[in-house]
């Protein structure tokens, strides 16, 4: 008797053998593959592994933070209620990423490095 296969949402058939670790190397490099295995079991590995790129609640000017002398600490309300903070010497050291201290959001913070080249 052939049972009929069952296919999960994300496409992965629940008799799929386990993907070839060189297919998923493949896979992780490229982002692509026909095996989607592969591509479930790869994103599944850079997950675990920290790889890949981090989920960014939201881009922000720098123009739009407000800036504390004192502590040298750029924030920018989170919509928790604390503020996204990144601070100076951060980005005279090229870290575009701004956290904040109560949840686990993180916004991009643009800017020009070279405004804080002459800090170094």
């Amino acid at each position: 008797m052939v049972l009929p296969e069952i296919k999960a949402a994300d496409g992965v058939s629940a008799v799929d053998p386990p993907a070839d670790p060189k297919e998923i190397a493949k896979a992780q490099v490229d982002g692509q593959t026909s095996s989607p295995a592969v591509q479930v079991q790869a994103q599944g590995d850079q997950q675990a592994s920290g790889e890949g790129e981090e989920q960014v609640y939201d881009e922000i000017e720098i123009e739009d933070m407000e800036y504390d002398e004192e502590e040298e600490v750029y924030t920018y309300p989170c919509p928790c209620g604390d503020k996204f903070q990144i601070f100076k010497e951060d980005l005279i050291d090229g870290e575009d990423i701004a956290t904040c201290p109560s949840c686990s959001l993180i916004i991009r913070v643009i800017y020009d490095p070279d405004d804080f080249a002459d800090e170094n």
